[in-house]
């Protein structure tokens, strides 16, 4: 399917893109061909099926997943009241995927469970989405960007590009180095901070969709759970 996609429109991961599983098994980026409010009607849909499968969901396990009910009730909130505010659905996204890290982390909802894992992925995918998309999320983003990259430690640095170097032999050859040469200019001390912020969000957005397609297979990820924390503070 992938190969069907123009090369130009490969290689601009500006545009949403989505990680998809190639025959060989591998991992490769495959962008969301169309234009912004195309791709923002598209993503509110998925919302909208996600509310609906979420709320299913917790119907046939009211036990287990009653607390759900609290995340998937920013986003119905949102999606009533802020339709037209594609960075207002942006924030609701983050948020619910956030509370939900925090209710596993207390033990209201389960840790490594399939459906609450594919929500809270998916929450963080259609946001991914409708940044990259619309011109007013991505300017509200850009001057936090530059802050985090500032603030970022020498370890921190390290970790992310050691998390680069881990995803590779997961990726296609040319998701693997380009993973590589943009946590590495996200990191230079001497790349310019045009570059620099371009570099971080096209990491960036990819290892937060790598990590949850990827880390319930390969256990040694597991040890890079703070960089990802630290990735998902940039988008939020």
């Amino acid at each position: 399917q992938s190969e069907a996609i123009p090369e130009q429109a490969l290689t601009n991961s500006i545009n949403a893109e989505r990680i998809v599983r190639t025959q060989a098994g591998l991992y490769d980026a495959e962008p969301i061909i169309g234009i912004a409010s195309e791709v923002y009607q598209l993503g509110q849909r998925r919302v909208r099926n996600l509310v609906n499968d979420a709320n299913a969901a917790i119907a046939a396990s009211p036990n287990a997943l009653s607390a759900l009910a609290n995340p998937i009730g920013v986003v119905e909130r949102e999606l009533t009241r802020s339709a037209d505010a594609p960075y207002l659905i942006y924030q609701a996204l983050l948020r619910a995927a956030r509370r939900i890290d925090l209710l596993c982390s207390q033990g209201e909802l389960p840790t490594n469970d399939v459906e609450v894992d594919d929500i809270r992925q998916q929450l963080r995918s259609v946001a991914l989405d409708v940044l990259a998309n619309d011109p007013e999320v991505k300017r509200a983003l850009d001057a936090r960007l530059n802050f985090h990259l500032a603030e970022l430690e020498e370890a921190e640095q390290a970790g992310i590009r050691e998390l680069a170097q881990a995803y590779t032999p997961l990726t296609t050859q040319r998701l693997g180095e380009q993973l590589v040469e943009d946590s590495e200019a996200a990191t230079s001390a001497i790349e310019d901070p045009e570059t620099k912020k371009d570099a971080a969000f096209q990491f960036g957005s990819r290892a937060i969709r790598l990590w949850d397609k990827a880390k319930a297979e390969h256990e040694y990820l597991t040890k890079f759970v703070g960089t990802i924390e630290k990735i998902v503070g940039w988008f939020s």
